[in-house]
């Protein structure tokens, strides 16, 4: 039976969907706002945005490409797994709430590596994405606000 990964991770940023949807359409930048355990590249990008394909190389974690299969301007983003252990996708939400954009990331996969059959059944994978996913968030929160990057160590924001 397939491992399956199924998280969803939402975080606050103090600004308009248009200002966040610059920095996540930004892919050849992803790497100064993603932290150092989590290395990302941009391997192409067409100039309408489907079609680009990131690299992801999580250390302690095999590594993946991913696709975007299609974009809603400023609300959503779906980036299909291509190559690597996993299948499926992964999506980036954005909600204008009056406040600010509710930023979210929804990771649907599941993968047929024995390894991560394994790990599945000692843990919840989609827990630990969500480990990985606090620090990628808390990065975009403040590449969107402007404020310094903190690249190492566990994020002091609070998700929501």
């Amino acid at each position: 039976m397939a491992a399956a990964i199924r998280a969803t991770d939402t975080i606050l940023i103090a600004a308009a969907p248009r200002e966040v949807w610059r920095v996540l359409t930004d892919f050849g930048r992803y790497q100064a706002w993603w932290p150092g355990n989590v290395p990302v590249r941009a391997l192409e990008t067409p100039p309408e945005l489907v079609g680009a394909e990131l690299e992801i190389r999580p250390r302690g974690g095999p590594p993946f490409r991913c696709r975007l299969e299609r974009l809603v301007a400023e609300e959503e983003l779906v980036f299909r797994y291509c190559a690597g252990p996993y299948q499926g996708t992964g999506t980036w939400r954005l909600a204008w709430t009056g406040g600010g954009t509710a930023v979210s990331y929804t990771a649907d996969l599941t993968s047929d590596q024995w390894l991560l059959r394994l790990f599945s059944r000692l843990t919840d994978l989609g827990r630990a994405h969500s480990r990985l996913m606090r620090p990628v968030l808390a990065g975009l929160r403040r590449t969107v606000s402007g404020r310094p990057e903190r690249r190492s160590g566990w994020p002091r924001e609070e998700l929501i």
